[in-house]
């Protein structure tokens, strides 16, 4: 027979303890509707699009968010838009161009915006009828837009901090803010996505690109198949690669 000390019981104890715990949170996200679905997907029967905001630079540019992004206004068929800001920052702009003109080329919309030099605000707001949720992380330029978009509104704006290269937290709660054209936008704080819910059969079908490519097998995801076209047309550069890097990060995470 085994004896423990004092100690000991005590450490197993808090260690049976800690597992309870975790155990009565994973239940409860589970029987919770707002744990199991990003913000997005619990607005997205009263939106017409979804305004993926993302900044060229500060913080560093995420294509893999805007897709990710995509891919939820695709499983919801919602028109997306995306707005990249801060361009007036951006030394060459010829990046810049090209990732508006493979969203375009996509079917999105794509805009290059300024709050400082106001390039592209007019557009946007042109572009915004109807009900539109503007999404991205913190520090990207959602509030600052906002404020462009409705000057009276004056939201406060938060700091990139340099250390991090992450954006500080200015909204803490979704707001819907009317502006004087009569769209109406959902505000969503700095986003923290939660896991995409779909087949991964679904998920090939959430990338356009990928439809023009005729693979082997028709349950073909794209991945390691024998004569996949999807992955032909990466190598010879019909397919974004980044696009496509983004699309087997997704797929790893179903």
């Amino acid at each position: 027979m085994k004896f423990f000390t004092r100690r000991q019981m005590r450490s197993i104890h808090l260690g049976q303890k800690a597992r309870e715990e975790r155990a009565l949170r994973l239940r409860s996200q589970e029987t919770s509707p707002s744990a199991r679905q990003p913000v997005v997907k619990l607005l997205s029967g009263n939106l017409d699009r979804l305004v993926v905001v993302a900044a060229l630079v500060h913080p560093a540019f995420r294509p893999g968010l805007i897709d990710r992004l995509l891919v939820m206004a695709e499983q919801d068929h919602l028109e997306a838009l995306v707005v990249l800001t801060k361009v007036d920052l951006v030394e060459d702009r010829t990046q810049a161009q090209a990732y508006q003109q493979l969203y375009r080329s996509l079917g999105y919309g794509c805009l290059l915006t300024s709050v400082t030099s106001g390039e592209g605000i007019a557009e946007l707001s042109a572009r915004l009828a109807g009900r539109s949720a503007l999404c991205g992380h913190s520090g990207v330029g959602k509030s600052s837009l906002l404020g462009a978009l409705q000057p009276e509104l004056a939201p406060a704006t938060g700091e990139v901090s340099l250390a991090t290269d992450k954006g500080q937290h200015t909204t803490t709660s979704v707001r819907l803010v009317r502006l004087p054209s009569g769209a109406e936008l959902f505000d969503l704080p700095g986003l923290k996505l939660a896991p995409l819910t779909m087949d991964p059969l679904e998920l090939k079908g959430c990338f356009p690109e990928f439809a023009a490519c005729r693979c082997r097998y028709r349950d073909c995801l794209h991945r390691g198949e024998p004569q996949c076209a999807v992955r032909e047309a990466v190598e010879q550069g019909l397919v974004n690669e980044e696009r496509y890097a983004s699309y087997l990060r997704i797929l790893d995470s179903l």
